[in-house]
């Protein structure tokens, strides 16, 4: 079960009096929420254990920045952690490994007849078969 909010409020007070006890026991409570969130949306063990370093880190360097009126401990590193995975990913889209810059949309000439073309109507068929279907539907009272 999880630890009281209030515990949490008093061990960042400790935290940024320099308390090393209290960032073990920090990290210790929420170290492995975050991880199972940093994996479910990196699919890499190595990239989610950066993202909870990460996390943990602006949390040493930042305990002042956690606002306890607006939420638990436990939501602010969540969006921590969102930030660095957005922020990984980006990186990773903007320059890949290899160096070499990728475009934001891919170089892919349509045809001229997909250019402009206005939107064609539905045809009678189609629009006749969507009222069978539809009318068929129960719909809740």
């Amino acid at each position: 079960m999880s630890e009281s909010p209030t515990d949490d409020v008093s061990l960042i007070e400790a935290l940024a009096g320099g308390d090393a006890q209290a960032a073990r026991e920090l990290y210790r409570r929420h170290c492995h929420p975050i991880l199972r969130f940093a994996l479910a949306m990196t699919d890499s063990r190595a990239a989610a254990e950066d993202v909870v370093h990460d996390t943990f880190v602006e949390l040493l360097q930042r305990p002042g920045n956690y606002d306890p009126g607006r939420g638990s401990l436990r939501a602010f590193l969540y969006g921590i952690a969102r930030h660095r995975v957005a922020r990984s990913v980006r990186a990773t889209v903007i320059a890949p490994p290899d160096g070499a810059l990728m475009r934001t949309r891919p170089a892919v000439s349509r045809p001229a007849s997909l250019r402009s073309s206005p939107p064609r109507p539905v045809p009678r068929r189609i629009r006749r078969s969507a009222r069978r279907i539809s009318s068929g539907c129960v719909r809740p009272s």
